[in-house]
């Protein structure tokens, strides 16, 4: 049976770091090429839609998004992550418990938005408009729920091209529709449809991805398994969505709606990072590191991690700093007059996006390891810090105060995160704060430098920021890249050698915590009993 086929990344015993690491870098490679073009496509898309749409309509969609994703953030168990991560993830009693867990999901969602429409619309937004706008663009959870699990195991053996090819093509696609829609119509609609087309597509691909075909199925361990697992999950997605966005469910009542409208692009194009790292890190870094703790070796399980921290801190340093010297540029050359305040409202966003990226990565290893309560917590910390300091900086300084507050939520979460990886025999304290001094500095040079040259003359603040980025960023670009490309290539090496160490200076506290995580992440996931094996085999 296809369904009962395995391969390296399927049985420990296999494990080969050599095509662990060769999938990873391909996996990456094509994961790294697929958003640079998702997120050019994504700009290109904005640039156009801005001359056609006002503030307005990227306000009131900011409303129809929120209800969107919190629907989907809330209810998350971790379906397909335990696709990724469980020892029998690629079987075909568990994938089928995990696909029919994952339609009902979507249908029950579906009904839930249309059940807090009036709520969220009325009551708390005051804004009519949002009774129409949001049962029609939470279709697009309905959908999803019927995304194949084949796309789950895909991610989890890394064969992540047909991934890349789907989501650029249904972006691709969606971008189209949008400028069609709204040139004929210039109404918020063209961003609704145009989210609906993205997930019409990615489920229509999915179907064709190789593998064994998608069936209604239940096994009561494997549920049980799931929902083991995704428990800490739940938790640490609800309080996720809460902490990633509470500046708009905030600000969506703070701010009039234009403003808001604004505030919604800017935003948009600040998290660009947290999406390609989270596309990174979900569709590398989990699988390899899963793959890598499921050897019960220490030393495998820290040389994954360390290597990949070597590839992630400069991809999401450059993204950056490439937002804060050239943000309001950006905005102002290539934008419609209207959106010019986003270009501050952008600097601003990258203190707290910096620290979420960090711990969105990091956050993978605990997953590799079974931990998800440690993710709970940080997230539950980084909601309750932002909601504090964000509040009290809007107080303080309104808008700019809201959004430095954030940032320092997201400091509290990423120093839990850094704690609790040195529980876990793993470490990445000075990489992170090598990163983030280096990184802060040249933030502060190209927030304030092309204003200084604009008070004394020289240059227009804006063509002054997009010097600077030719003379700072250029050769920096060339530098991260030939490191990157040095440290991809290492992740090619063959496995750790007889009295190889993975890292400098571990010790054996650190193999024996590392140890103990994996024997608590072979707990977690083992329960699948052989009486359950045999009745997934007789399925």
């Amino acid at each position: 049976m296809a369904s009962e086929e395995t391969d390296a990344g399927d049985n420990p015993q296999a494990f080969d770091s050599k095509s662990l690491g060769k999938r990873a870098a391909k996996g990456g490679a094509y994961t790294a090429v697929a958003q640079i073009i998702a997120q050019l496509l994504r700009l290109f898309s904005n640039m156009l839609l801005t001359r056609l749409l006002y503030p307005e309509a990227y306000a009131l969609m900011g409303y129809v998004t929120l209800v969107q994703i919190g629907l989907t953030m809330v209810t998350d168990v971790g379906i397909e992550q335990s696709i990724i991560q469980h020892k029998d993830g690629h079987k075909d009693y568990f994938r089928k418990t995990a696909w029919t867990m994952q339609v009902l999901r979507g249908a029950l969602l579906w009904i839930l938005a249309i059940a807090v429409c009036t709520p969220v619309a009325v009551a708390f937004y005051e804004k009519d408009q949002l009774i129409q706008l949001i049962p029609i663009g939470a279709v697009t959870v309905f959908i999803s729920g019927f995304n194949s699990a084949k796309l789950g195991l895909a991610r989890r053996n890394l064969h992540l091209g047909q991934i890349a090819i789907m989501e650029v093509s249904a972006q691709a696609l969606a971008v189209i529709v949008m400028a069609i829609v709204a040139y004929i119509y210039e109404t918020v609609w063209a961003l609704i449809i145009g989210s609906i087309v993205i997930h019409g597509v990615k489920l229509i691909a999915s179907m064709f991805f190789p593998g064994p075909r998608d069936g209604f199925g239940w096994n009561k361990e494997a549920a049980k398994d799931i929902y083991s697992y995704g428990k800490w999950i739940f938790l640490s997605t609800l309080v996720t969505f809460l902490g990633m966005n509470f500046d708009r469910i905030a600000l969506g009542k703070l701010l009039d709606l234009n403003t808001f409208g604004v505030y919604n692009v800017a935003i948009n194009l600040g998290l660009a990072p947290i999406t390609v790292g989270f596309q990174v890190t979900q569709s590398v870094l989990l699988p390899a590191l899963s793959e890598a703790a499921r050897t019960n070796d220490p030393k495998v399980m820290r040389r994954t991690f360390d290597r990949s921290k070597e590839v992630v801190l400069p991809l999401g340093m450059f993204m950056m700093l490439g937002l804060v010297f050239l943000g309001p540029a950006f905005f102002y050359y290539l934008y419609d007059y209207r959106y010019v305040d986003a270009g501050w409202m952008l600097q601003l966003i990258i203190p707290a996006t910096w620290f979420n990226f960090l711990v969105g990565a990091w956050t993978r290893a605990f997953m590799a390891l079974g931990d998800t309560r440690s993710m709970a917590i940080s997230s539950v910390l980084r909601f309750i810090c932002s909601a504090i300091f964000g509040m009290a900086g809007y107080y303080v300084g309104e808008l700019t105060g809201f959004l430095l507050g954030l940032g320092v939520g997201a400091v509290v979460a990423h120093s839990y995160v850094l704690w609790t990886l040195s529980q876990h025999g793993l470490s990445a304290l000075k990489d992170d704060a090598l990163y983030t001094f280096f990184g802060l500095l040249l933030a502060l040079i190209g927030a304030y430098l092309p204003k200084e040259m604009a008070r004394m003359g020289h240059l227009d603040e804006y063509l002054a920021s997009v010097v600077l980025s030719v003379i700072i960023l250029g050769p920096l670009g060339l530098l991260l890249a030939k490191v990157g490309i040095k440290k991809i290539k290492e992740l090619k090496s063959g496995p750790i050698r007889g009295g190889e160490s993975a890292v400098v200076g571990a010790g054996a506290s650190g193999d024996s915590s590392l140890r103990r995580a994996m024997r608590r992440n072979r707990t977690a996931v083992g329960k699948v009993t052989k009486k359950s094996s045999r009745k997934g085999k007789k399925k």
